[in-house]
């Protein structure tokens, strides 16, 4: 075993409560029933588990800092760390809530969960949601091993994203597994999703463009009427309030229309002369 305060990330001279505190830092990332089949994890825990074992023991503390290991006994070659760990009770019935605080006192004094109990099996669940409610964001129900389940989707949600719900996977003799269901954007050939952003293209006549005037965009609650100043240019972006992801605006690309056939060149001469 490697020198338990190596292990715990302190130095010989940190507190008992520094002590506590680097325990369960590291616990919360190690536990087992937070690293499902994570065989790594669970001998990192347990390496972790016999260091604040000898740590948290004022006489096996003493112990350690005066000898080393050969101040603790041996049995079949390996060093029992771990008895009388917490205070008479064995490491195995340690309160998986006094690390996580998950549970109040009452209850904690009766919850007692071996980590090495696995969860059930997680579910992946493939959900198809139009583009309109992608942008707005909205509550779907859906039925799952015919359990109802509630599912908020947050505004701008992008197409392949997966959603992570709580105990809602498989039993297990350790709990619930958890549920992550994939959600596919369904396209839309007016609008596109662009770093975090609504996108849409309209059209406007080259007269519009040039003398000014208005014209429509497509918006996810309809079309509006937009004012288009003098001398737009292709290419220019317009920002309309609140109709894009949320409460941002929609950003509408416009493009300028150029007829293929054309009247009275004189007049158009003179129009675009400067």
């Amino acid at each position: 075993m490697r020198d338990p305060y190596e292990i715990l990330g302190i130095s010989k001279n940190s507190s008992e409560e520094d002590i506590k505190k680097a325990y369960r830092r590291l616990a919360r990332k190690y536990h087992p029933d937070l690293n499902p089949n994570n065989k790594e994890a669970e001998k990192k825990f347990k390496e972790i588990s016999d260091a604040y074992a000898i740590l948290s023991n004022k006489e096996k503390r003493a112990q350690y800092d005066q000898f080393g290991f050969s101040g603790f006994n041996q049995e079949q070659g390996q060093y029992d760390f771990r008895q009388n760990f917490g205070g008479g009770a064995s490491f195995e019935d340690f309160d998986i809530g006094d690390i996580f605080n998950f549970f109040g006192s009452n209850q904690r004094s009766g919850f007692r969960r071996s980590y090495e109990q696995p969860r059930g099996a997680d579910i992946y669940y493939n959900m198809n949601l139009n583009f309109k409610d992608a942008v707005k964001g909205t509550v779907v129900n859906l039925s799952i091993n015919n359990e109802k389940i509630k599912v908020k989707i947050p505004p701008g949600i992008k197409n392949g994203a997966k959603l992570k719900v709580k105990q809602k996977g498989q039993q297990g003799a350790g709990g619930r597994g958890d549920l992550y269901i994939v959600v596919n954007v369904e396209q839309d050939k007016n609008f596109e999703i662009r770093d975090g952003r609504l996108y849409t293209n309209f059209e406007i006549p080259l007269v519009t463009a040039l003398l000014g005037g208005s014209a429509k965009v497509k918006t996810l609650d309809g079309d509006i009427t937009i004012k288009i100043p003098k001398g737009t240019q292709c290419g220019q972006i317009f920002k309309i309030k609140e109709k894009g992801i949320g409460n941002d605006p929609l950003y509408a690309k416009v493009s300028v229309r150029i007829p293929k056939k054309i009247k009275n060149e004189e007049k158009i001469k003179e129009l675009l002369e400067v």
